[in-house]
């Protein structure tokens, strides 16, 4: 057996013993009933549904829930349940095959049904609900939360051998992406003993969020990891390549722990927020439309599933919301089920993946391997995009993605862009881009024309020909008007000829935009995003940063790409207080839009800092606090979204909880 071998396998020991440890700590099993029970229910009803403030799922006369624990020696179980049904049911419940109690149930609100569970056979976690009423809708209870409490600890809780694997999957993964990657076994075991600490955190916080992370995930995270790995090995054996630097590899690795990290705090059971299902209907429906119908009736979908819709002069109106998304998560769900998976996972994969554009961008703005891998770092834990991806912001994710490849291929082939074959590859960037998010068309059309104009203005010492910042915006201009002919025209009747249906004039469009120039708000606005999404320390740090950086001498295209940056996020704020603030420009992506900026002064401050003892520590306290800052908030984010923000709920006697 090689030495690798044998560190693999004692590591794989260690990280088992410790995460079957920590489940032999205090605390409750707790299960939500709802949208993330898939899978481990049967015989429910297809869908949950939504009891404010709180979620339900109904069981039928034989349902079962099957959860990947084992479970020894006697426990003691509480349900939160209703029905609303007038005839009353006799329920029966078994836990192991066998019965724990049998009980009449009338019409009534929430209650908690406490059953103790003597459990001799120290089998698989399995319940079984059987009712029999005159009703003759097939239902038994409307299930909220199931709570679950061992008698005794140590040695009480244990996961199935399938969960545990799944888990220890991901401590393989932390340590061996490194290792693909090229790093030291030190780092490698470093990496795989944070997972194995991770897991073992988690599982302390809440019993069931591991197992139900890893086991959902399963291997389609690994696949993914291979292919930034991949990645990493084609584009580092290219001797011009932004990754032939040797911090490439750190770039790549940060890119795959926060990818990690994201994941599993979107995958936590108890982890819902209703955009999530209202996109994944739009996938669903290519399956029972096909393509056909899935474009013909995009705008009568829209106001049948409530997706982009805003309330305009007395009306719901559907405004734009391009399609491609949910073309590329299709054939992925072709492969598996459910489509909320891949909703959560696709936007976040392309967020890591943006974060090696901006690493590219800044090795082409002629910073230092280690300035873009402190600017990957950055943007790996920035608290904006943690706070995108808890609210369900995956179509702007998605678009901003493509707004960042579309702005590095202009900076990458600036030089190239008057020749056909580039300047048709930018121009189809920035038609993917509008096909992606609507907000595109806004930050795209605000960014490519301020950039030719500050190149034009700034870069005095290396002015292009008018002819090519001409061409530049012309071939963007032709990317826009492919997407508007391909999906954008259908809104025109939607948005212009519908208000004279309603009383208006027809095509007047005085209810979408309301022209007034409030540059104190938009001002106002404009900090008051900033320190949201980035605070007030790490902006000042910015803005600082960009001052110093304009008296020296660096790469040509930079003071323009960072003029244009502060220009359309500016822009897209005095659209957003003074053009119809409440419609079409509120979602313009305006706090993505200066990430990359933020990213790379900042990078650039730790880099110059970095050449000093002094330096260095201040920097450490900058990162540490940038990525401190960044992660509380995520949490904070996550949380508020979960079905029950009280976990764990209160169970011993009186009402049922407050939600």
């Amino acid at each position: 057996m090689t030495t690798e071998a044998r560190n693999i396998g004692l590591l794989l020991l260690l990280a088992a013993c410790g995460i079957l440890l920590a489940y032999q700590a205090p605390g409750d099993l707790f299960f939500d009933f709802g949208p993330n029970d898939a899978r481990y229910v049967e015989g429910f009803r297809e869908d949950f549904e939504v009891d404010e403030p709180t979620l339900i799922h109904w069981a039928s006369e034989s349902a079962t829930l099957r959860l990947p624990f084992h479970i020894r020696g006697p426990y003691d179980v509480t349900l939160r349940y209703k029905r609303h049904i007038e005839s009353p049911a006799e329920i029966r419940v078994f836990f192991g095959g066998a019965l724990a109690e049998t009980r009449t149930v009338a019409q009534q609100d929430f209650a908690l049904w406490n059953l103790h569970v003597e459990n001799t056979s120290g089998g698989p976690l399995k319940m079984g609900i059987l009712s029999s009423s005159d009703d003759p809708r097939p239902l038994s209870l409307a299930l909220d939360w199931m709570q679950i409490r061992p008698t005794r600890q140590f040695g009480a809780v244990l996961p199935s051998v399938l969960a545990l694997v799944a888990m220890l999957s991901w401590v393989i993964a932390f340590y061996a992406v490194p290792r693909m990657l090229g790093c030291g076994q030190r780092v490698s075991w470093g990496c795989g003993a944070f997972a194995a600490l991770a897991l073992m955190a988690l599982a302390l916080a809440h019993k069931m969020w591991p197992v139900h992370a890893a086991s959902t995930l399963g291997l389609r995270t690994h696949a993914i990891a291979l292919l930034f790995v991949g990645f990493y090995w084609i584009r580092s054996r290219k001797q011009d390549s932004a990754f032939a630097t040797p911090e490439a590899r750190w770039a790549v690795l940060i890119v795959y722990l926060g990818f990690a990290v994201r994941l599993f705090a979107l995958f936590h059971p108890d982890f819902y927020y209703p955009d999530v299902r209202t996109h994944s209907k739009f996938v669903s429906l290519i399956w029972t439309e096909g393509l056909d119908g899935f474009f013909l009736d995009f705008i009568r979908h829209q106001h049948r599933h409530l997706l982009g819709l805003q309330y305009v002069s007395d009306r719901w109106l559907a405004f734009p919301y391009p399609p491609l998304l949910y073309l590329a998560i299709y054939p992925l769900s072709v492969l598996r089920l459910p489509v909320e998976d891949w909703m959560k996972l696709v936007p976040t994969a392309l967020v890591a993946g943006e974060a090696l554009v901006v690493f590219a961008l800044a090795r082409r703005l002629g910073m230092s391997g280690r300035a873009a891998t402190f600017a990957v770092a950055l943007h790996a834990t920035a608290r904006v995009v943690g706070f995108r991806l808890a609210v369900a912001s995956y179509a702007a994710l998605f678009g901003h993605f493509w707004d960042t490849a579309a702005i590095f291929y202009l900076a990458l082939f600036f030089d190239r862009l008057d020749r056909p074959r580039y300047a048709i590859g930018f121009s189809a960037l920035i038609t993917v881009a509008l096909l992606s998010y609507a907000g595109s068309a806004l930050v795209l059309g605000m960014f490519v024309p301020a950039f030719c104009l500050a190149f034009a203005f700034v870069a005095k010492e290396r002015r292009p020909p008018t002819a090519r910042l001409v061409g530049i915006a012309g071939w963007a201009l032709l990317g826009a008007a492919v997407a508007v002919g391909a999906f954008y025209l259908q809104y025109i009747p939607e948005l212009l000829i519908r208000p004279a249906q309603a009383g208006a004039s027809n095509g007047d469009p005085s209810g979408l935009v309301s022209l007034s120039f409030t540059p104190l708000p938009a001002l106002s606005m404009s900090v008051h995003r900033m320190n949201l999404f980035y605070g007030a320390v790490f902006t000042l740090l910015t803005l600082a940063t960009l001052i110093w950086l304009r008296r020296r001498r660096g790469d040509v295209l930079a003071r323009p790409l960072a003029l244009a940056a502060i220009a359309t996020f500016l822009g897209l704020n005095f659209l957003r207080a003074g053009l119809g603030a409440t419609h079409i420009f509120q979602f313009s992506k305006d706090d993505l839009v200066v990430l990359p900026l933020v990213v790379l002064a900042l990078a650039m401050l730790l880099e110059h800092g970095w050449r000093k003892k002094t330096g260095r520590v201040l920097g450490a306290v900058l990162l540490i606090g940038w990525i401190g800052w960044g992660g509380v908030a995520f949490s904070g984010d996550i949380r508020s979204r979960f079905i029950r923000p009280d976990y764990p709920p209160p169970v011993k006697g009186g009402p049922p909880p407050a939600r």
